[in-house]
C-alpha cells in the first residue's frame, strides 16, 4: 500500500519520526505537521506527539497548497517566531538552533538552508568566439549552492502567505525579494540528503546506522 513520504521508513522509523527526534534533542518541542495526503495515517502514528517528547499539532489541508501555502492556515498563536519549516524528506545532522541563532543575527526575513553541490559537464566545453574555438575544457566540473529545504521564517514572512492558494516556498521567496526584505542563506554542515530519489532513499538508509540520529 502506498504511504505518505513523511512515513517513508529510514531503518526502524519513519523519516519524519528521524526528523523530530533530531529536533527535540536539540530542545525544540512544538511541532505543526501540514497534512494532506493520507493524513489519518500520519496522524494515528504521531497522536498529540507525547511519546515523542514533542507537543503536536496539525494544519490540514482541504487541496494541495504547495510548499508554502498550508503555513497560512497554521495558528500563530502556537507559534514561536521565528521557526523552523522542513520539508519531511530530508534527512540531515545539521545543528538547527545554529542556523536559528544566524538567522537573527542576521536580522533576516527568511534564512536558507542550503547545501554545495559539484557538477561535471560530461562532454567537452568550448570557449568560442563568432564560431571559432578558443579552447576546449573537457568535463568541467561546477560548484552550485542550492537550496536543501530548511528555512527560518521571521513572522513578517508568514503573514505574506496567502490564504488557500497553492503557493511553493520558491513563491515566498520571489515576494519577500519583491519586498526588499533580507533573505540570508546557511551552510548546513554534517550530512544532508534528499530522499525523493529511489537511490538516495537506498542510500540514506545504507548510511543511517553511521550517522547517530
Amino acid at each position: 500500500a502506498h504511504i505518505p513520504k513523511a512515513l517513508t521508513p529510514i531503518a526502524d522509523k519513519p523519516i519524519l519520526e528521524i526528523i523530530i527526534n533530531r529536533l527535540v534533542n536539540q530542545g525544540f518541542r512544538n511541532f505543526s505537521l501540514c497534512v494532506n495526503y493520507k493524513k489519518e495515517m500520519i496522524q494515528e502514528y504521531f497522536l498529540d506527539g507525547s511519546r515523542f517528547n514533542a507537543n503536536i499539532n496539525y494544519v490540514h489541508e482541504s487541496k494541495r497548497l504547495g510548499t508554502a501555502g498550508a503555513l497560512s492556515n497554521t495558528n500563530h498563536q502556537s507559534i514561536s517566531y521565528p521557526c523552523i519549516v522542513t520539508n519531511c524528506d530530508i534527512l540531515t545532522t545539521a545543528n538547527f538552533q545554529d542556523i536559528l541563532e544566524h538567522h537573527e543575527k542576521e536580522s533576516a526575513a527568511i534564512t536558507l538552508g542550503t547545501r554545495i553541490i559539484n557538477y561535471e559537464i560530461p562532454y567537452g566545453v568550448l570557449e568560442m568566439n563568432n564560431n571559432q574555438v578558443h579552447k576546449i575544457n573537457e568535463k568541467p566540473s561546477y560548484d552550485y549552492q542550492i537550496n536543501a529545504g530548511v528555512y527560518i521564517l521571521s513572522k513578517e514572512v508568514f503573514d505574506l502567505v496567502p490564504k488557500d492558494t497553492h503557493f511553493d516556498m520558491t513563491d515566498l521567496i520571489d515576494l519577500a525579494l519583491s519586498r526588499k526584505l533580507k533573505i540570508s542563506t546557511y551552510p548546513l554542515s554534517g550530512y544532508w540528503i534528499d530522499i525523493g530519489q529511489l537511490e538516495d532513499l537506498e542510500k540514506a538508509r545504507t548510511d543511517y546506522e553511521s550517522l547517530g540520529l
